[in-house]
């Protein structure tokens, strides 16, 4: 029996299968850049069309198989346009520096468009055409530029998009909006991703934020990035809170320090949402002392807290099994530390959750007391211990601490140190001041049960592992010594930030991906 015998319908379904695009070929990433690359793969079904006329027929006649378009070549877009018949498209739109913004706009099919990409060369000096574009089924609009450099006309501040129609508008992505902000309703709206440019003309503040933020009762992934105003002079407008019931994922990236901590005062969050705050430069010329963060319902239900810093970095994320707050911030010119601020942390959030604990403490730390006794239900303690300074030991001070009265941290069974310098440094281990806190604790009745060390043990010292498992055999239940790696792989991103559904309109930059960024780190 010939292939060509099969029912048409079924010649449809095979058709369909063979031209869907892979998932990572179907969301583009975003901001898009494609040089020459196809964003719409066209060839697969264009190829069907070339086989047998049986086939040809087929295809052309299944307008499902053509509502991807793209635009870079007119003859092609008229053929999938004209073939798609009446139903919704995907566009993508690639807009040169010869192109007119408005002309670009005026000649695509709007009423019928479902999704529409538009990469631009060149920055428009007037987005009023995007405002009067009529496409009242549009559910995805992404606008991304590669241009650098600042605007030469004006811009509407407070525009209106897509002649106000966007009651189906789910997904908005612009990059760089450049200071212009949509004032629209938008009650469907569920991703939006706004990145604003370091040399825009206009400065901004979370009050320029909160009122799109308002607009957005649907909201589930937002992704704002470059609110880098710093001034402590609060905005002349009064907005009150803003609630985002339906909130999961809140990621701020490239915002000043008292900006993003405005932000969190001012937005009500759900208890189940994933907090991401990356790149918040400090500028103590106009921001003063870092701020502390305000408690968030996110934060109410977290178990598991990393802290690492040093000098002016720090990075700070707890997590839960729903929630979860991460700031990764720096101080621009050094001249303070992350110190005192760490020391707040009982007021920033509930540390009676906090079950498993993982730090870097230095010879500089003098804050980790004041953490420690808020932590009466802490069970798994990670420690990387740097390295050490004249008369101030690193291993000396966390053993002082967690043998001080009242005891800190009352229900810790497993304690694990990663020690940056060789444990044979000094020709012995550093195991005296470790056996003593662990005899001190089993006494007063909170063994320590595991105990592990993680150090560069070189073969020579060998033996005073042995004599050190005898040392410690009667405060433990089990003692391990490991060979260690770089200290930095010590911090590593847990998959509970790769939130189900943000990546359903577009795929996240590897720039924006999370990950701990940790440079300056100096154990």
């Amino acid at each position: 029996m010939s292939i060509n015998t099969l029912p048409h319908e079924l010649f449809s379904i095979i058709f369909k299968y063979a031209t869907e695009p892979e998932r990572e070929a179907l969301v583009p990433i975003f901001p898009i850049c494609v040089d020459d690359d196809p964003v719409v793969d066209t060839v697969p079904v264009l190829h069907l069309t070339h086989v047998c006329r049986l086939w040809r027929a087929v295809a052309l006649g299944d307008p499902t198989l053509w509502t991807r378009v793209d635009s870079r070549h007119p003859a092609q877009m008229e053929a999938f346009i004209e073939r798609s018949q009446n139903l919704p498209v995907s566009l993508f739109v690639r807009a040169g520096p010869e192109s007119d913004f408005a002309d670009v706009l005026s000649s695509l099919p709007a009423t019928r468009l479902c999704r529409l990409d538009m990469e631009l060369e060149t920055i428009p000096r007037d987005i009023a055409p995007l405002t009067h574009l009529h496409a009242p089924n549009l559910e995805c609009l992404t606008i991304s530029s590669e241009e650098e450099g600042s605007f030469g006309g004006v811009l509407p501040y407070w525009p209106q998009l897509l002649s106000t129609k966007v009651i189906n508008l789910k997904a908005l992505a612009v990059h760089p909006a450049m200071s212009w902000i949509p004032s629209n309703h938008f009650p469907a709206l569920t991703h939006l991703h706004l990145s604003f440019a370091p040399e825009q003309p206009v400065s901004l503040c979370v009050y320029d934020i909160l009122p799109l933020l308002s607009n957005t009762p649907q909201l589930e992934f937002a992704h704002i990035a470059g609110v880098m105003y710093s001034s402590m002079h609060e905005h002349p407008s009064v907005i009150p809170p803003v609630a985002l019931p339906r909130l999961r994922s809140l990621v701020c990236s490239g915002w000043a320090h008292v900006q993003v901590v405005k932000l969190l005062a001012l937005v009500h969050l759900p208890d189940r949402c994933w907090v991401r705050l990356e790149d918040i430069p400090i500028d103590p010329s106009s921001d003063g002392y870092p701020q502390p963060i305000p408690q968030i319902a996110p934060l109410s239900h977290t178990t598991h807290l990393e802290v690492a810093s040093c000098e002016d970095h720090l990075l700070l994320v707890s997590e839960g099994e729903h929630s979860g707050f991460w700031i990764e911030s720096h101080i621009d010119d050094g001249s303070a530390t992350w110190d005192s601020w760490i020391a707040e942390l009982p007021a920033m959030m509930p540390l009676s959750n906090i079950t498993s604990l993982h730090i870097n403490i230095h010879h500089e730390h003098t804050c980790w007391p004041a953490v420690l006794r808020h932590m009466s239900q802490l069970t798994d303690f990670d420690v990387l211990v740097g390295s050490s300074a004249p008369g101030h030991d690193p291993v000396d001070m966390l053993c002082e601490l967690l043998s001080e009265e009242p005891l800190p941290a009352p229900a810790l069974s497993r304690l694990r140190l990663h020690l940056v310098e060789s444990i044979g440094r000094t020709g012995a281990p550093p195991v005296y001041t470790i056996a003593e806190m662990l005899a001190h604790r089993a006494r007063v009745g909170h063994r320590v049960h595991h105990l592990h060390i993680l150090s560069n043990v070189p073969s020579h010292l060998a033996e005073h592992l042995d004599g050190l498992s005898r040392r410690l055999s009667p405060y433990v239940d089990v003692f391990e010594t490991l060979t260690s790696q770089p200290a930095s792989s010590e911090f590593k991103v847990r998959d509970v930030w790769n939130v189900a559904g943000a990546e359903r309109y577009w795929r996240t930059d590897y720039v924006d991906r999370p990950c701990y960024n940790l440079p300056s780190m100096k154990w």
